[in-house]
């Protein structure tokens, strides 16, 4: 592993860019790569020129989300690897996707913190690292140590079991349910099929096919986007449902949405154009 660089970012009237070039890099990029699928399963670097956004919403090219995504890739060329990640002091990682730009001649990469944040109060808090790998290392090694490098790990205590076991998210499970059941159609038809049932019976599958799962997440549909209390139709025992995990040793998880209403009263909502 090289030294680590840090760059500052300079000031946009929306957010933060940073701009390299090949004399910052010491090569001439060939290569882009980021940990998230592409659309059609890729997970192969990509020719230059070439463009990514990376944040919390999907697209074709990184359509596997991530909580929270690496903010970073990986760039190839003359024999090196580079890890490129934007990194922040504790409470000013305010944004949420960034978008980088490779070509042959350097990288750009912007990130718009959306009116959340000053872009000149952010600036001294938010960097650009750069560290350099022999061509051989792994790509997911060279992304691992260079985000191992800009947020070290803070050991307080053992590791719980749990902690280190698989996570299983529902969503995928009332989607393929919800396309069983009706066919092909929006992907949102999936909520009406969070329902404590066919989770018992799902969670029963993984089990037999001796899966060690620590984490339960309950997606969408367990109750009003916005009030955050169980459909007592879906959901007639909570409680009951997250004693059974406990007692098999895994952790529950309840998946909300901080950007949906329904349920919520309009005094509690932000209004735009006469509507939530």
């Amino acid at each position: 592993m090289l030294c680590p660089q840090a760059f500052p970012p300079t000031v946009k009237s929306e957010g933060l860019e940073w701009s390299l070039s090949q004399s910052d890099l010491g090569f001439s990029p060939a290569f882009l790569w980021n940990p998230s699928p592409s659309s059609d399963h890729r997970i192969t670097p990509y020719p230059v020129p070439q463009s990514f956004r990376i944040g919390i919403r999907v697209n074709l090219l990184t359509s596997s989300k991530f909580s929270p995504p690496p903010m970073a890739v990986v760039l190839e060329g003359d024999g090196r690897r580079w890890f490129l990640g934007v990194a922040a002091d504790a409470g000013w990682h305010q944004w949420n996707e960034i978008v980088v730009t490779a070509t042959a001649d350097g990288v750009t990469i912007t990130l718009d913190l959306e009116g959340r944040t000053d872009p000149g109060l952010a600036a001294p808090h938010v960097r650009l690292e750069l560290i350099g790998f022999e061509g051989e290392t792994p790509l997911s090694e060279v992304l691992a140590r260079g985000l191992a490098h800009q947020y070290p790990a803070k050991k307080t205590g053992p590791i719980p079991d749990w902690w280190l076991r698989p996570i299983y998210c529902g969503w995928g499970d009332q989607v393929a349910h919800a396309m069983h059941q009706e066919g092909i159609g929006r992907e949102r038809r999936a909520m009406a099929y969070c329902i404590q049932g066919l989770y018992d019976r799902w969670i029963a599958h993984i089990e037999e096919a001796g899966v060690p799962i620590g984490t339960v997440t309950i997606d969408g549909g367990w109750s009003l986007t916005g009030v955050w209390v169980p459909d007592p139709i879906r959901w007639p025992d909570l409680r009951a449902f997250i004693r059974k995990e406990h007692e098999a040793g895994r952790k529950v998880l309840l998946w909300i949405g901080t950007w949906l209403w329904d349920g919520l009263p309009e005094a509690l909502s932000i209004l735009g154009d006469g509507r939530q």
